[in-house]
């Protein structure tokens, strides 16, 4: 099973990161969607047939897990993507220094870290409400985001209290999410839920890292031109590319809000 399961994420990311430099309809994009889904069809296959599978399908059959799983894939790529696409408008856009940008950009987790326990509190009565509250908070900040710097508005304060109210959304969220999820997994179970809830977060981040960076490149490239660079790009030219970014991380927070509707349990 890990020796289907780990190809096949490889050159999933690979087909990712790689799709606007060689272009989505080039072989090398195409091969390696191929190959991916090839050997996750395999890892399925094989998996339902193994008498001590890596990854008991079973689990998936529960709606709550299978939701969940997703939901917290797509809330560590909306977690990763606001970084990632920050990163370059507080540096580049903002001609912040390095070290600056990174400590503005902590304002995230710091948010996230002081709502997380709001958010577990909340969702002890209303866990699906608390969930949908959070990655509203989540996509309307990114929105707010998207639409000051795009019209070239943004201050350094708004787009502060813009990334504190994203990873307030964010706060409020993933850790009902976990818990959500990992509760509606058979005890059992709970070893390989657990290691699955892992192996979601780490996917979440890569891929939530190369959307954003397939995008950020497609919004700077001159026609035709793959070689992209940050520097020397009219500073409101990249923070309008930013701005896309952000409408990608709107865009997942809707997705995982649909994941945690299809998983929901009738309790929230």
């Amino acid at each position: 099973g890990a020796l289907l399961l780990a190809p096949a994420l490889v050159a999933l990311l690979l087909a990712l990161t790689r799709l606007h430099a060689w272009g989505p309809t080039s072989p090398g994009v195409l091969g390696a969607a191929a190959a991916a889904l090839l050997l996750l069809a395999g890892f399925v296959w094989r998996e339902r047939r193994a008498a001590s599978p890596l990854v008991d399908l079973g689990l998936f059959r529960r709606p709550a897990f299978a939701g969940g799983v997703v939901a917290v894939l797509l809330s560590y790529a909306m977690l990763y993507g606001m970084f990632f696409g920050m990163s370059f408008a507080l540096a580049r856009g903002f001609g912040e220094d390095p070290l600056v940008a990174g400590l503005r950009l902590a304002v995230v987790p710091v948010a996230l870290g002081l709502l997380a326990p709001v958010g577990a509190h909340l969702a002890e009565r209303r866990p699906l409400a608390t969930r949908l509250l959070g990655l509203a908070v989540c996509a309307a900040a990114a929105l707010t985001l998207a639409w000051l710097l795009e019209a070239g508005t943004a201050a350094l304060p708004t787009v502060m209290a813009g990334l504190a109210a994203y990873g307030a959304g964010l706060g409020l969220f993933i850790a009902p999410s976990n818990s959500a999820t990992l509760a509606a997994a058979p005890e059992a179970w709970a070893g390989q839920a657990g290691g699955l809830l892992n192996l979601m977060r780490a996917l979440g981040t890569a891929i939530g890292v190369a959307l954003a960076a397939t995008l950020l490149a497609w919004q700077l490239a001159p026609a035709g031109d793959a070689a992209v660079r940050t520097t020397g790009v009219p500073e409101a030219t990249l923070l309008a590319a930013v701005g896309a970014v952000m409408w990608l991380q709107a865009g997942l927070a809707a997705l995982a809000a649909l994941a945690s509707l299809a998983g929901r349990s009738g309790r929230g």
